[in-house]
C-alpha cells in the first residue's frame, strides 16, 4: 500500500523532476514518472533542461509593441518603454491622472510626459509661477499671458513700458496667437504699441509692431525665443492684449518649381537660428539653366566651411541624388 501511494504521487513533488512547463503523469512499473513537453516545445520533458522552445516568439511574432521582449521558459516577458504599461506594452501611461497642473492649468497627455497650458496669471511647466503683472521670463512648451491681468474688463495704465521674453526647447520654435487685441490706435503706432523681436533681446530682429483693434494674424518664430515690447503713452488707454503660444518643430526648405524666385534662410533678415539643416530642391524644365544671384551671404567665417554654410549641388530627374 504504500509503494502504491508512492507511485500515484510523485508528480505532487517538483512536478515529479519533469521540466516546469512539462506535464506530469505516473508511468506505471517505473520509478520515474512520464513527462510530457507541452506545444511549441520539444525534448524529454526531464529536469530543467527537458523541454526548449521551438521558435523564439520574440523574433517571430514581437508581441512587445512598445517595449523590449526577452523570451523565458515560459513564454516571453515585455520590458516596457518609459511612457507605456500593460502585457504587451500597447497602453500609454496617462501622466495626467495626478494632475499636474496647477492653478487651473489645463494637461495634456503625451507619450512619456505631459503639456501644461497655463492660464493668463499663470506660467511654468506645472503653472506654478504667478505671471509677473508688466513684464518677465516665460518658460514653457505653451503658455500665455496678458496685460492687464483681465484684458476688455480693465484697461492698461497710462506710461508703462514691459518686456516679456517666451523661451520654449532650444529644438522647437514658437507659434503665436492674439485672442485679444485693444490698443490705442496711430498711424505708425507711436503712441501705444506692443513689438516683437524674433530672439530674446531687443536687438534682434523686428517681427511686428501692433496697435489698434484689429488682432494681428499668427506668427511664427525662427528662434526658440521672442521678445516682447508693449509701451503706453500719457492720453489715451484702452483694454490691452492676451497672447498665447504653443510650441511647433521648425520647417525651412522644400521642393521649387517656379521659373523664379528666391530663398531665405530662417529667420532673415534676422540671424538665423543656430542647429539648423535646411535643403531646397529645384526643378525647371529640361534645356533650361538655373542661375544664382546672391543678394545677402552673412555667414559664420572658417577657413573650411565646417561650421556654418551654403553648399549647392547638382542633381538629376532620375536619381535626385546630389552628384549623380
Amino acid at each position: 500500500a504504500h509503494i502504491f501511494l508512492q507511485s500515484c504521487n510523485i508528480c505532487s513533488s517538483n512536478n515529479g523532476g519533469c521540466h516546469p512547463l512539462a506535464i506530469c503523469s505516473s508511468n506505471p512499473g517505473s520509478a520515474f514518472p512520464l513527462c510530457t513537453c507541452p506545444q511549441g516545445y520539444t525534448g524529454n520533458g526531464y529536469g530543467p533542461s527537458g523541454c526548449t522552445q521551438i521558435s523564439n516568439i520574440c523574433e517571430t511574432n514581437n508581441p512587445c509593441v512598445n517595449g523590449h521582449c526577452t523570451s523565458t521558459t515560459s513564454g516571453y516577458i515585455c520590458n516596457c518603454n518609459p511612457g507605456w504599461q500593460g502585457i504587451h506594452c500597447d497602453q500609454n501611461i496617462n501622466e495626467c491622472l495626478s494632475n499636474p497642473c496647477q492653478n487651473g492649468g489645463t494637461c495634456t497627455d503625451s507619450v512619456n510626459g505631459f503639456t501644461c497650458t497655463c492660464t493668463a496669471q499663470w506660467t511654468g511647466p506645472f503653472c506654478q509661477t504667478q505671471q509677473q503683472e508688466c513684464g518677465g521670463q516665460l518658460t514653457g512648451p505653451a503658455g500665455s499671458f496678458s496685460y492687464p491681468n483681465n484684458p476688455g474688463h480693465d484697461e492698461y495704465d497710462h506710461l508703462v513700458s514691459c518686456t516679456w521674453v517666451v523661451r520654449t526647447d532650444p529644438n522647437k520654435v514658437l507659434r503665436i496667437t492674439f485672442p485679444f487685441f485693444h490698443l490705442e490706435s496711430s498711424n505708425n503706432c507711436n503712441f501705444d504699441f506692443l513689438q516683437i523681436h524674433d530672439g530674446d533681446n531687443p536687438s534682434a530682429y523686428i517681427l511686428g509692431k501692433y496697435c489698434g483693434q484689429n488682432n494681428p494674424q499668427e506668427l511664427y518664430s525662427s528662434h526658440n525665443s521672442l521678445y516682447f515690447w508693449f509701451r503706453s503713452d500719457h492720453s489715451i488707454n484702452a483694454g490691452g492684449f492676451t497672447i498665447v503660444w504653443e510650441s511647433k518643430d521648425p520647417v525651412c526648405g522644400g521642393d521649387l518649381t517656379a521659373s523664379y524666385g528666391n530663398i531665405n534662410s530662417p529667420g532673415y533678415p534676422g540671424n538665423y537660428p543656430p542647429g539648423r539643416d535646411c535643403y531646397w530642391t529645384l526643378s525647371v524644365d529640361p534645356g533650361l539653366l538655373i542661375t544664382f544671384a546672391f543678394g545677402t551671404l552673412s555667414l559664420e567665417q572658417h577657413p573650411d566651411c565646417n561650421y556654418d554654410f551654403l553648399e549647392v549641388q547638382k542633381a538629376t530627374l532620375t536619381s535626385g541624388i546630389p552628384g549623380l
